[in-house]
């Protein structure tokens, strides 16, 4: 277990902090805009910039740290399993679906 800087007052997820989360390298690495929320029916979240579907581009963080660093994404803390947030460019709303899988 390791720490993050922020209070444990400004949490706003019901998960532990230490909760594994699916970004990118783009997103964490390179500072892609975040295009997609998803908290799956599984409950796990996938923070997404929508640029590339390779598994090698994946990366796998705990939900604490990717909060640490873009604390925006505390606004879909309340997103429901099967849901997603996605917006196609920083410029756009936010729309909220329940996601369709294959």
């Amino acid at each position: 277990m390791h720490h993050h800087s922020f209070s444990k007052s400004d949490w706003p997820f019901s998960c532990p902090e230490n909760m594994c989360c699916i970004t990118t390298k783009q997103v964490l690495d390179k500072g892609f805009p975040i295009l997609a929320v998803l908290h799956d029916e599984e409950g796990t979240w996938q923070v997404l910039c929508d640029t590339t579907e390779d598994p090698d581009d994946g990366k796998v963080i705990c939900l604490g740290c990717l909060f640490e660093k873009f604390s925006l994404i505390g606004q879909f803390a309340d997103l429901k399993p099967g849901y997603e947030a996605c917006r196609k460019s920083e410029a756009e709303e936010w729309l909220i679906e329940k996601t369709e899988y294959d």
